[in-house]
């Protein structure tokens, strides 16, 4: 390539039109300059801002090749911080090179550079500078502390960025300010008098001052000895002064040129001026890099004017001038009231759509995205900078097994290792609580030395047998002795709890101490995920580290290792919010295996690249452009005297690369109505957009894309069916033969429940962590009865009663005691409860006529009853009978919740009294004679006011068991028809207040039809 090919008058700058690919268009500008002579390319180097336009580069020059062997120039990432946060790989660039002119880091030492901080040893470092420092305010935790330090860092790269002196701080004239800016320019002395400290020590820079001396020095050995081989230059902005002055010596080198990414030529120079003051316009960036360099916009050319390939040079005039104008400076927007008419070109191959939520956005840029495969080699690119949306598109294309490559990576933290390591320090951190543990042990990873199966297996058997319910005590003290209380433990569950305390006791141990450094905390945590991890075949080692991201977990904690050392004394209990604090603000990016015609960009990564079709998301204000936050360091005013640019500099290069992809010859522009429930505003530039085309008369031409809406509605949609209640008819012979009194009732308001129960033999789980119910209640006060009249079952009650059963119920109420609610609602309400009850056995056993002879309680009956088919047992267990007399007794039942309604006990709806009533006259009640039932009590003990109730029915008892034992024989024999079905709540009135198959039966969706609102 000769040096007239790059002329361009004192310096070569160029300009690629937004509506261009602009890799492409490079690479096709350098293939006519060297004549495709393939050889020659080697002799080129070109620097570009981003790794990834790099090897967008690179797939340019390989499809103009069409397959032919090539060897391609050095494509290097020139490295601005602030745009990519990479610095400048020069030892990688001068590789290779006929003129070893670009410095490297073979080079860097020899002239003094030192190496730059990890950004993890820094954020600790700082960490431990903030805990330590002396301060009037609280002292932070030590996430607190990484949280304030990581901000810290940003600030300090922003001033590295611009090539200021943290001593300019002193010269602010803090008095002019409020007191919290005072106090905040005082804690920056952590940055402006301890780091440099610090960074002496370490022998270190921070990683901007070391890019700002490689581009320094780069500028400089070029400057002095201009290279023999040809650098360009491309798609930079010169953002950073350190990456500007190089540019500008690249551009006066005789082999040298840059290539700007859609510098605005249409924009008058009257114009332009206000660009050059405006810090939020796409184009302030190249604006001032412009006037770096000491030129006028009109000495800039189009990259394509070196092209003498016609059809290389067909531009969408209309599509860039109409950009042009919707970012036209708002100083000079009156000028939108006389625009010319514009051609429909202008907006030839843009659709937009606008979606409810931002959930329906997302599912409809995933089946675009999806329908775009049908066509054979067609790629598709998402562009946005909201993480939320990019997040939900991937997870919505895995539907289709579908992996989508994603440039801005993901946490650390929610990769499939790191996600582990969270958990085991949450369950740590937690005492190994119910839900804590469980996560923990169902994470992928964890094993215990066992395969998946029986490790799958011992889980479900210890989360049955203690994990579900009231919550048991801390740690593994308070697993061991929930297993002792629960009769039921097997040794599975006991061998499980060991291998947690083998895996686990030294943390747990840890948890136990005020202090304690916070590596010897990191070295428990490793040892203990390292045994979790283990399996049959393999070892946790192996398993852990060698996981998806598990190479870049373990360089994570090897410097976490190295830089943990200076954070000491530490609350144990602070660890895991440090941890996860640490994990997320590390970023990693796959490998391999996404797929390879989808992507998901961020504004700056789409820069440069090109996709068939771009779909630009989340067109609302606060996501493009995304929210300027208040700087927590400095004012406005402060950052001005200071030196640093204004946050709204950040909303023009959003801008920037908005226009880059607006220049897309096909596109969608999506954004939602609402985004986490709560309405949203579209983008100011969506705005612009619309007064622009009202202006040019095009404002009714933009075409609205419903389709993707449409899909999205159809979507796992099937056509609205009439749905029925479910009627399952078992075989007679499965069908019980034998059931409780109190099922009974079930069985009549609920069939379903019964072929749930005793047929599918389906029974349900109590909820994790779950506080007493009031069935619990129920079962505490039942006992406590129990063991109080089995004390005296009869005769008078001892002076003392009052005192026995308060001591009898701080004895069953012991293991549930330390749970809030029972401390503060059920053991109050019970000690009123007792003394009501005392008051009424005394009445009940003063001597007189209603004097009972003796009490039984928790007494069983079993009751055959001959029917058409077959023997059916009814059995009970009865709270308890009172003897009345030889021949008479009273039966009580014990309810702490609600009592049934008469009408119900008169209809046989709520038959349990008046069958055990039955039950009494037939002689079915073990140790009791047969007799006559002179009184049915139900006895309401709420503790409340009142404490207690008795609701009797003294009357007609005879008929009421008979009728009852009528009714079930009916019952009994309908459903030994094999027509008969277990129908889910046959008559709504009747439907039980309490139903466990209630989801099951799935009554919300069939009796909509029915109108019962059931």
């Amino acid at each position: 390539m000769g040096d007239d090919n790059l002329t361009n008058g004192n310096l070569n700058v160029f300009s690629i039109s937004p509506d261009r690919s602009f890799v492409d268009a490079l690479a096709i500008g350098v293939m006519l300059m060297i004549n495709n002579d393939m050889l020659a390319l080697s002799n080129h180097l070109i620097l570009l801002p981003t790794r990834r336009s790099c090897r967008a580069l690179r797939d340019a020059f390989l499809r103009l090749g069409n397959g032919k062997a090539m060897l391609l120039p050095q494509i290097r990432p020139l490295g601005d911080v602030e745009e990519d946060d990479l610095i400048l790989s020069a030892d990688e660039i001068s590789g290779g090179m006929t003129d070893n002119s670009f410095i490297g880091a073979g080079s860097i030492d020899p002239l003094g550079f030192k190496p730059a901080i990890s950004p993890l040893r820094r954020q600790l470092l700082l960490t431990s500078l903030i805990m330590n420092m002396p301060q009037n305010i609280d002292k932070p935790t030590p996430d607190q502390a990484a949280n304030l330090a990581y901000e810290l860092a940003k600030l300090l790269d922003q001033v590295e960025s611009e090539q200021l002196s943290l001593d300019n701080l002193e010269g602010l004239v803090v008095s002019k300010y409020a007191e919290h800016w005072q106090k905040t320019i005082n804690f920056l002395d952590i940055i402006r008098i301890h780091w440099p400290r610090i960074l002496e020590a370490e022998g270190a820079v921070d990683a901007g001052a070391r890019r700002n001396q490689l581009l320094t020095a780069q500028a400089l050995s070029w400057q002095l000895s201009p290279p023999k081989f040809n650098v360009i230059a491309a798609g930079s902005t010169g953002s950073i002064p350190a990456t500007a002055a190089l540019l500008h010596v690249i551009a006066k080198m005789p082999k040298g040129c840059v290539i700007l990414p859609g510098l605005d030529q249409y924009l008058s120079d009257d114009d332009w001026q206000y660009v050059e003051k405006d810090e939020s316009h796409p184009q302030y960036g190249m604006a001032k890099l412009i006037n770096t360099m000491g030129m006028v916009r009109a000495e800039i050319t189009e990259w394509q004017d070196i092209s003498t390939d016609a059809s290389q040079n067909i531009k969408n005039i209309n599509r860039v001038n109409l950009i042009s104008e919707i970012m036209r400076p708002a100083i000079t927007s009156d000028k939108w009231r006389d625009l010319p008419k514009f051609d429909q070109s202008a907006i030839s191959g843009i659709k937009l759509l606008e979606c409810p939520t931002s959930a329906v956005e997302a599912g409809a840029i995933a089946l675009m995205m999806r329908q775009s495969l049908e066509n054979t080699g067609k790629t598709v690119a998402l562009i946005t900078p909201d993480r939320i949306l990019a997040r939900r598109v991937a997870s919505e294309l895995r539907r289709w097994d579908v992996d989508v490559d994603d440039s801005a990576g993901l946490p650390l933290g929610i990769t499939i290792g790191g996600n582990f390591l969270r958990l085991v320090a949450d369950a740590v951190m937690l005492d190994l609580s119910p839900i804590s543990l469980l996560s923990m042990l169902k994470h992928p990873l964890t094993r215990l030395g066992q395969n998946f199966k029986t490790h799958h297996k011992s889980i479900s058997l210890l989360e049955r047998a203690i994990l579900r319910g009231p919550k048991p005590n801390g740690g593994i003290a308070g697993l061991n002795a929930a297993l002792l209380l629960n009769k039921t433990a097997s040794s599975e569950n006991i061998a499980m709890v060991e291998n947690l305390e083998n895996a686990m006791q030294n943390m747990l141990s840890i948890m136990e101490k005020d202090k304690i450094d916070f590596i010897d905390i990191l070295k428990s945590h490793i040892k203990a995920a390292e045994i979790l991890a283990n399996s049959h075949d393999k070892s946790g080692i192996d398993r852990l580290w060698g996981s998806e991201f598990g190479e870049e977990l373990s360089i994570f904690f090897a410097e976490l290792f190295d830089a943990g050392q200076h954070l000491k004394d530490i609350n144990p209990r602070e660890y895991s919010a440090l941890l996860e604090t640490l994990l997320l603000t590390q970023t990693v990016r796959p490998k391999f295996g996404k797929h390879p015609r989808l992507f998901i960009w961020g504004p700056l990564e789409a820069r440069l690249q090109h996709a068939d079709l771009i779909i630009l998301g989340s067109l609302n204000e606060g996501s493009w452009p995304m929210k300027v936050n208040s700087d927590p360091w400095m004012s406005r005013p402060m950052r001005k005297e200071f030196g640093l640019p204004l946050n709204e500099r950040r909303i023009g290069l959003s801008a920037h690369d908005f226009c880059q992809a607006l220049a897309a010859k096909n596109m969608v522009i999506t954004r939602s109505d609402k985004a986490s429930g709560a309405p949203t505003v579209k983008s100011r530039w969506l705005s612009r957009l619309d007064v622009v085309l009202e202006k040019i008369g095009l404002i009714g031409q933009l075409r609205k894309d419903k389709i993707p809406l449409q899909w999205w509605s159809k979507l796992g949609y099937s056509p609205l069916m009439p749905i029925n209640a479910p009627e399952p008819r078992p075989p007679v012979s499965k069908r019980p033969r034998r059931l409780s009194v109190t099922a009974i009732e079930t069985w009549m308001r609920d069939p379903y429940s019964i072929y749930a129960r005793y047929i599918l033999k389906l029974s349900p789980f109590e909820a994790i962590n779950a506080d007493p119910g009031a069935a619990d209640r129920g079962n505490f006060i039942h006992e406590i009865l129990e063991k109080f009249i089995a004390k005296f079952p009869t005769g008078k009650l001892p002076k003392n009663a009052i005192d026995i059963l308060l001591q009898l119920g701080s004895d069953v109420f012991a293991p549930a005691i330390s749970n809030p609610a029972v401390a503060a609602f059920w053991w109050p309400r019970f000690q009123h409860m007792a003394k009501w009850f005392i008051a009424e056995e005394n009445k009940r056993r003063d001597g007189n006529d209603n004097n009972i002879i003796s009490s039984n309680t928790e007494i069983m009956a079993k009751y055959k009853i001959n029917t058409k088919n077959s023997n059916f047992i009814l059995t009970a267990k009865a709270d308890r009978i009172d003897k009345i007399s030889d021949d008479n007794y009273a039966i009580i039942d014990y309810k702490t919740g609600s009592v049934p309604l008469k009408k119900d006990i008169l209809s046989g709806y709520s038959p349990q009294l008046s069958l055990e009533a039955m039950m009494i006259m037939a002689g079915a009640f073990e140790d009791l004679t047969k007799g006559d039932v002179s009184q049915l009590s139900y006895w309401k003990l709420s503790g409340g006011e009142p404490a207690g109730e008795i609701i009797s029915y003294n009357k007609d008892i005879n008929d009421l068991a008979d009728g009852a034992l009528d009714k079930l024989i009916d019952l009994i024999d309908a459903f030994d028809d094999q027509n008969t079905p277990y129908r889910p709540v046959p008559i709504a009135k009747y439907a039980p207040k309490f139903n466990d198959y209630k989801h099951l039966s799935r009554i919300l969706e069939w009796s909509m039809d029915r109108g019962d609102g059931q």
